[in-house]
């Protein structure tokens, strides 16, 4: 519970006690800044902690446990909990497992998207190949004449790559306001949030540029080094 927020929760947590420890006086230990208690998908509301031994209360003890042997550490701790609370059974759950459970949707979207992102990137970049090699082809005697004129390697690699350079930033255009308005509808479904910045998507844009134009180059590079009059006899 926020030190800032209002008391209302603890009001109501003392009004609310149990009838056999109405008399006893609470004495609060600490107040803790906000954290969650629940997934992030929640937003933190006011929340007590109580250290009671009423039998009529369910118990949670928080045990750290070393790395190493943990069915080991069970079976002590079981036996420790069956001398003290004989009558009831003892039951066990890690709280990272907890914690995960909690995002067990954004897991599973995650795992589904990195699987599709792999494969996407794959068939884009062999599309480019298949592409950027049929066109190399196509202007085979083209290269050869700009060759023969004089034209450098590096400037028949520009003149290959521009075309795909400029549907690349088109393309790109066109899918940065889509992905950062799903991206904002999807973080509506949290309480507290990350802020979207514009540098994430320019780094992904130069990052599917850099692919793209690294693709092209390969099959462009045979292409502009070939011998001039091998491309003159094309076909």
């Amino acid at each position: 519970m926020d030190k800032h927020g209002s008391m209302e929760a603890v009001e109501a947590f003392l009004a609310n006690r149990n009838t056999e420890n109405t008399n006893n006086p609470i004495q609060f230990i600490g107040v803790a800044k906000d954290f969650n208690y629940n997934s992030t998908h929640e937003a933190i509301g006011d929340y007590a902690i109580l250290i009671d031994e009423s039998i009529n209360r369910a118990r949670f003890i928080h045990i750290r446990l070393k790395p190493g042997d943990i069915r080991t550490s069970l079976d002590k701790i079981s036996e420790i909990w069956s001398v003290h609370y004989g009558g009831q059974k003892f039951k066990y759950f890690f709280i990272d497992e907890k914690i995960a459970q909690q995002y067990k949707a954004e897991t599973t979207l995650l795992k589904i998207l990195f699987v599709f992102s792999i494969l996407g990137i794959l068939i884009s970049i062999i599309g480019v190949s298949a592409l950027s090699l049929f066109i190399s082809q196509q202007r085979t005697k083209e290269i050869g004449i700009r060759k023969t004129n004089g034209a450098q390697i590096n400037e028949i690699l520009v003149l290959l790559n521009l075309d795909f350079v400029k549907w690349v930033s088109i393309a790109f255009i066109i899918a940065g306001p889509i992905s950062f308005y799903a991206m904002k509808i999807w973080l509506q479904n949290f309480a507290y949030k990350t802020e979207l910045s514009w540098w994430i998507f320019a780094l992904s844009g130069a990052i599917t540029l850099g692919i793209t134009i690294l693709a092209v180059s390969w099959q462009s590079w045979h292409a502009a080094t070939k011998n001039p009059v091998e491309a003159l006899r094309y076909e």
